[in-house]
């Protein structure tokens, strides 16, 4: 919308989150023989892990506004957020444009 990106950096700094079925994590240890001779699956559990920044917050239990709530959350991101955007961007960019762009 601002313009400071192109849809090549748009698109190279999308990264899916795709977790597996079970069938499909099984899926990869069938058909490997050397696997399969060599260990055996005796059990399989799937959880869902929660986000422990949402459930503080849905919780109320922080002791912060919203805004204080999304100042002090949003920097956490940035562990990740970052490099990602970082080595999506155009490498005909400097690293002082990079960084603008990024915030």
């Amino acid at each position: 919308e601002q313009g400071l990106i192109d849809e090549d950096e748009r698109l190279g700094v999308s990264f899916p989150n795709y977790y597996r079925t079970k069938h499909e994590f099984l899926e990869g240890l069938e058909g490997d023989d050397e696997i399969t001779n060599t260990l055996k699956v005796v059990s399989f559990e799937e959880k869902v892990v929660r986000c422990p920044y949402r459930e503080l917050y849905n919780s109320g239990k922080s002791g912060k506004s919203a805004r204080e709530y999304a100042e002090w959350f949003v920097p956490t991101t940035r562990t990740w957020s970052h490099s990602t955007f970082k080595s999506g961007s155009k490498t005909g960019r400097t690293d002082e444009d990079k960084k603008k762009v990024m915030g």
